[in-house]
């Protein structure tokens, strides 16, 4: 509505983002333009109806896929990992770049999963 309360509303909405990313790793990051957007974004992505796809770059060699189920703060987290390509480092030993899809949304969920297993986010590891 041109001038009504809902346009006003809506010009006074800053975009936002409609989830988060874990530092050091790559995605699309969903983007709201408006309240409306953002919640239907934000309803979507809390029925899972959002594949979400997410690619690190890895310290440690992984040869195979697999789930890594490791409870984080007490609570049920997954997630999925691929193995896309391992290369040798003079300095860590192996990099590997890996596909990402969290079944769960804990908060630091794929840096602390992968550090779970030895394989550290590159420019986290300790």
């Amino acid at each position: 509505e041109e001038g009504g309360e809902e346009g006003g509303e809506e010009r006074e909405f800053k975009p936002s983002p409609c989830h988060r990313l874990d530092v050091g790793t790559g995605g699309l990051l969903l983007i709201a333009k408006s309240r409306k957007a953002a919640a239907g974004l934000s309803g979507q992505l809390a029925r899972r109806e959002v594949e979400k796809v997410y690619t690190a770059l890895v310290v440690g060699k992984l040869e195979a896929p697999g789930v890594i189920t490791e409870p984080l703060s007490g609570q049920r987290a997954v997630t999925h990992y691929r193995p896309i390509r391992s290369t040798a480092s003079r300095r860590f030993g192996h990099l590997t770049l890996v596909e990402l899809k969290p079944e769960t949304g804990r908060r630091h969920q794929l840096r602390r999963h992968l550090a779970s297993i030895g394989t550290p986010i590159l420019g986290l590891a300790a």
